[in-house]
C-alpha cells in the first residue's frame, strides 16, 4: 500500500521524489521555480495533465516576467488555508463558529498574512441561498479547489477541532499534496508545526506569526 502522507506515488518515479530533485537543484529557494517544477515532475500523474502544465506555466511566466524587470526575487507571502471547526465548535453554535472563524481570519489579516477561511466564505453563502451548510459533499467538493490553490494549512486549536470532520479532511488533504500543515493555539497564539497537547481553545487576540514560517520557499 502506497504512502500517500510521506511519499506519494504521483511525486515518485524510477525510485526518486520530486522533492528531492527540487531541493539537489536548489530550486527550494525560488517559490516559483520550486512550484513549476513540482507541476511539471507530477503532471499526468495526478488529474489532468493539462492542468498541472498551465499551472507550471503560470509559475514560469511570473518568474521570467520578474527577471526581465530586474527585480530582486523576495521570498513570497505564502496564502493560509484556515481550518476552524463548525459544527463541533460551542456544542454546534454555526453563528459561534462563523464569527470566531471571521475575528481569526481578520487577525491574521491585519497581521500582514494571506488567508482563505472556508467557514467565513460558506457559511453566509449557505445562510443566505438555501444551501444546506452541513453538506460536507457540497462544500468540500467546492474547497478542494482553494485547498489546492493555498500554500499551507493553519489549523486554529479551538474548541472541538480535534472531533470536526471537516477540520480533519482538510489535514489530509494537505498531507497528501505535501504541504506544510501548522497549528495555531488560540490561547497564547503560538504556531507549531505539530499540535498541543494540552489543546488550549481560548480565544485570544491574535499575535504575529513566527518569521520562520512566515516566507516559504517550495511546498513539500
Amino acid at each position: 500500500m502506497s504512502d500517500q502522507v510521506n511519499h506519494p506515488p504521483h511525486y515518485k518515479a524510477n525510485g526518486l521524489e520530486a522533492i528531492d530533485v527540487i531541493e539537489a537543484f536548489g530550486l527550494d529557494q525560488s517559490f516559483a521555480l520550486g512550484n513549476a517544477a513540482k507541476y511539471l515532475l507530477r503532471a499526468g500523474r495526478k488529474g489532468d495533465a493539462l492542468t498541472d502544465l498551465r499551472k507550471a506555466r503560470w509559475y514560469l511566466d511570473r518568474k521570467i516576467a520578474q527577471l526581465d524587470s530586474g527585480a530582486i526575487e523576495r521570498p513570497e507571502a505564502p496564502l493560509y488555508y484556515l481550518a476552524t471547526p463548525y459544527t463541533k465548535y460551542q456544542g454546534g453554535d454555526l453563528t459561534a463558529a462563523f464569527i470566531a472563524a471571521c475575528r481569526l481570519t481578520a487577525d491574521l489579516i491585519a497581521a500582514g498574512h494571506n488567508v482563505y477561511s472556508p467557514i467565513v466564505h460558506c457559511h453566509p453563502v449557505a445562510m443566505n441561498s438555501g444551501l444546506d451548510p452541513l453538506d460536507h459533499s457540497l462544500w468540500l467538493a467546492v474547497d478542494e479547489a482553494m485547498m489546492e490553490a493555498c500554500d499551507a494549512l493553519l489549523v486554529a486549536q479551538m474548541q472541538g477541532w480535534r472531533e470536526s470532520y471537516g477540520v480533519d479532511q482538510e489535514i489530509k488533504f494537505f498531507r497528501n499534496a505535501r504541504k506544510p500543515v501548522f497549528y495555531l493555539d488560540c490561547a497564547t497564539m503560538a504556531i507549531m508545526s505539530t499540535p498541543d497537547i494540552a489543546d488550549n481553545t481560548e480565544a485570544a487576540p491574535l499575535a504575529l506569526v513566527p518569521a520562520e514560517i512566515e516566507h516559504r520557499g517550495v511546498i513539500t
